[in-house]
């Protein structure tokens, strides 16, 4: 391991290179070294002695860009590049890291920073432009690995076009942008979401690329640059698709649609939306691009030039200065040597060497082989045994769930899921399906179930996006991609419309702030706003989806408290409660469910819905949850859960149902 000699005066250049002549993965142990052995944290040392290039150059790639947003969003006036760059050249671990670590050091969400920052921008931009820019604040972008099928459109879903769920090119018109952008910016926040979960590589389906090119040709022709269909294609597309999309816009109109979109150079909205097509259409010669302005324009822009040579080092720098050179016909490094100097410049000319090193994580299985062995018995001869199945299944955890299903598995090389799916029928069937799968993939069913009904209800959306703490919600929309080959954020897209499509969207994409922190201030404030947007029947109003899509749980319950002190009533009681009204229905799920999840689900135990209940009450509470809804629905309707449920069911189902609450059968 390398030595670092410091008390007394750091040797800057000397540091610089320890620093930087060491692969990523040491980088973590070095500073934790270093820490034994001086009792100092040396990213604050190096904070205080060195340039800024090699700060953020130690620090870990996720902390680095974590850093790098809150610095662009911070400006005076915002760096949209920034927040370009990050949520369409990162991998879904990496943004998924990069919002952990914005989390970790700065107790708020990325996207409610993202918000809270481009309210006010409207000054210097259209208000358009915050629209784009919360949106590009969101999470997550797709893998480069894993060659997947990505046909989005291989049913007619709901008897609509073939076209991936798209409207036709006529009408456009009716989904344009209605009234000032705050009406709209929240569809949009954290969309970049779908694509995070979309796999870059696979089939691409051409009359969804030949149908979007038209769309955009149209917006853009008609210069409803903040069309919603513009967002919503950079948003719920796959890398791969919208490549083909750009193809087929360049091949119907002989130009590429970023040459369509130049215009007033000081539309913020205009150049955000330019470089997002440009990122997303070719990351290494936007990049390019980036640094021949950086080191061109008169005086060198540091910033640009820093944050791109270190968040590009370790990935696809050398394939960028390939492109440098083509271009400019003058070596990168000969440029950055030319425009730089002293340490400053060594940092740099040092990136150049750098290579990626992969750790690899070992796995372990706990054997479960004697539940194995009695759910095959009970599967083999002459009918099913029943009650075997709820024995063993019923009385065991998801964690304990899964290793059965790996060791059947195993053992008889057949899938379990499958082999009761034949064996068993009806609502008891339904129930273990539904019971033995992992609890993301339950609820990636319930909410895929739920989307494909006819009527308006939207329990199971608003449930798995409120009671859900960041890590889970991911897992399902993970579990929902990986089962359906789309993004959950697209399918609520696809099936909803209006304000009820815009704040589902947002619940789905939330990756909120879990911790305990609150703002009092804030939450006056905010608690203010609600109210006002009430009181003018403003339901739909941005501030609303924003505040209960961004803000962590412990700030909207401190929000709703306050609005409780200052009105002398509780937020649900002044929402109508006109159920025919899709929108208000959804708003008053979100806001009962996130003030109190456990009572949520205690009223919706009430009628025949039993089984989902107690599943779902499984997958946010574990064990326990069962037990609370039980105490939660019997001080409410007077009667045990264990009773209700014996009265409106009959057989094995009931048999399960009852296991699952505890009840011996």
């Amino acid at each position: 391991m390398a030595t670092i000699d410091v008390p007394g005066q750091v040797s800057v250049l000397a540091d610089a290179e320890e620093a930087l002549r060491k692969k990523c993965s040491s980088k973590e142990a070095i500073r934790l070294a270093y820490e034994d052995l001086y009792q100092e944290d040396l990213i604050k040392r190096l904070e205080s002695e060195l340039s800024e290039a090699v700060y953020r150059w130690i620090l870990d790639p996720a902390d680095r860009d974590a850093v790098l947003a809150n610095v662009a969003i911070k400006k005076l006036s915002p760096d949209h590049h920034v927040i370009v760059e990050i949520s369409c050249t990162r991998s879904p671990e990496e943004l998924l890291a990069v919002r952990r670590a914005y989390q970790a050091r700065y107790k708020h969400s990325l996207e409610e920073d993202v918000a809270a920052h481009t309210k006010g921008d409207t000054r210097k931009a259209s208000r358009s432009d915050a629209w784009i820019f919360r949106a590009l604040g969101s999470p997550c972008r797709p893998s480069e690995i894993a060659p997947t099928s990505i046909d989005i459109t291989t049913s007619n879903r709901g008897g609509q076009s073939d076209s991936g769920g798209l409207r036709s090119s006529r009408d456009i018109k009716s989904l344009k942008v209605v009234g000032v952008w705050s009406q709209k910016c929240y569809l949009m926040i954290g969309s970049l979401a779908p694509l995070n979960l979309l796999i870059r590589w696979g089939r691409i389906n051409t009359r969804v690329a030949n149908s979007e090119a038209k769309i955009l040709h149209e917006a853009v022709k008609d210069k409803e640059f903040n069309h919603e269909e513009i967002i919503r294609i950079l948003s719920t597309r796959s890398k791969m698709q919208l490549m083909a999309t750009f193809n087929r816009y360049r091949d119907d109109h002989g130009t590429t649609i970023t040459k369509n979109l130049e215009g007033d150079s000081g539309d913020e909205f205009l150049k955000t939306l330019r470089a997002t097509i440009r990122c997303l259409n070719d990351p290494k010669k936007y990049f390019e691009k980036v640094l021949r302005n950086s080191i061109r324009r008169v005086g060198t822009d540091e910033d640009a030039l820093t944050r791109v040579i270190v968040t590009r080092a370790e990935k696809d720098l050398k394939d960028i200065k390939e492109l440098y050179y083509k271009r400019n016909s003058v070596p990168l490094d000969q440029a950055v040597a030319k425009d730089t100097s002293g340490d400053y410049k060594a940092c740099f000319l040092l990136c150049w060497e750098k290579k990626i090193e992969h750790l690899y994580l070992a796995h372990f299985q706990v054997s479960v082989k004697e539940d194995a062995e009695a759910l095959r018995k009970a599967c083999q001869g002459w009918g099913t045994d029943e009650k075997a199945i709820i024995a063993v299944l019923g009385r065991r955890n998801a964690a304990q769930r899964r290793q059965i299903r790996h060791v059947y598995e195993e053992i008889y090389q057949e899938d379990l899921i499958k082999r009761l799916e034949s064996e068993l029928s009806g609502h008891f069937e339904k129930a273990v399906y539904r019971w033995i799968l992992d609890p993301p993939d339950r609820d990636a069913v319930l909410a895929n179930v739920e989307l494909k009904k006819s009527g308006n209800e939207h329990h199971v959306i608003v449930e798995i996006s409120c009671t859900k703490n960041p890590e889970e919600l991911l897992a399902i929309r993970r579990a929902y991609h990986a089962r359906y080959k789309r993004s959950l954020e697209e399918d609520v897209a696809y099936h909803t419309k209006g304000d009820t499509r815009r704040l589902l969207v947002a619940l789905v994409s939330a990756f909120r702030y879990y911790g305990e922190e609150i703002n009092t201030t804030l939450a006056k404030s905010e608690a203010k706003k609600l109210h006002e947007a009430i009181k003018d029947k403003k339901f739909g109003n941005e501030d609303v989806i924003r505040i209960l899509s961004t803000r962590s749980i412990a700030q909207l319950q401190a929000t709703f408290n306050c609005y409780r002190e200052e009105e002398g009533t509780s937020i649900t009681k002044n929402l109508p409660k006109d159920s025919s009204d899709e929108y208000i229905a959804a708003l008053r799920m979100a806001v009962r469910c996130l003030k109190d999840p456990k009572k949520f689900c205690g009223d919706r135990s009430r009628g025949l819905e039993p089984m989902r209940t107690l599943l779902r009450s499984d997958c946010y509470e574990g064990r326990k949850g069962p037990e609370r809804n039980q105490e939660l629905y019997h001080k409410r309707n007077n009667v045990p859960l264990d009773k209700a449920v014996d009265k409106e069911t009959s057989g094995d189902y009931k048999d399960m149902l009852l296991t699952l609450l505890g009840n011996e059968v």
